[in-house]
């Protein structure tokens, strides 16, 4: 069975909802004080505390049991779960398994981050065909106010939020 159908909620969630949750406050003990080396080594303990139960069971049994039967109360006391971590721990680091390899080069960013090409902006969804010549706009007949340059238009995908203009109080004396 691969590790890779159980083991990423054990790692990504230290072990949240997949051990009693008595032991998972301990374990998170364990992972402040010693840092990554116990997700492995948790992972390692589990595996040999249950090693009879899981040689027994069907393959679709062995998922179900490390999916989510873990979470049910075991046989053993969280404080012998926690000295079977602990020799599990000094095993691992003798045997120089205790966190995983240094990473190759392929695994390392190509560029520094935040300077990825960025993808021109999207153009518009219906073009226009290009013997057609835009339409015209007329000047008002009337003198207005002077004409200013219209600042550019917001970035795609944003909204333009125009404020009403107040209108002007106008005062009439009567006499």
């Amino acid at each position: 069975m691969s590790t890779g159908i159980y083991s990423p909620k054990w790692f990504l969630q230290c072990f949240l909802g997949r051990t009693p949750f008595s032991l998972t406050l301990k374990l998170w003990d364990a992972y402040i004080l010693d840092g990554e080396r116990v997700l492995t080594a948790m992972a390692y303990t589990i595996l040999k505390v249950h090693r009879k139960r899981l040689l027994k069971l069907p393959l679709e049994g062995l998922r179900e049991f490390l999916q989510y039967s873990l979470a049910q109360p075991w046989a053993l006391e969280d404080e012998a779960v926690l000295r079977h971590l602990r020799a599990s721990m000094t095993q691992l680091r003798r045997m120089r398994c205790d966190l995983p390899p240094p990473a190759g080069p392929e695994e390392f960013p190509t560029r520094p981050l935040g300077l990825e090409p960025v993808s021109p902006a999207p153009g518009p969804l219906l073009p226009s065909p290009a013997s057609e010549p835009p339409p015209r706009v007329e000047e008002p007949a009337s003198p207005g106010p002077a004409a200013r340059p219209e600042p550019p238009g917001p970035p795609p995908g944003q909204a333009i939020v125009q404020l009403a203009p107040q209108p002007q109080r106008t005062t009439f004396a009567v006499e």
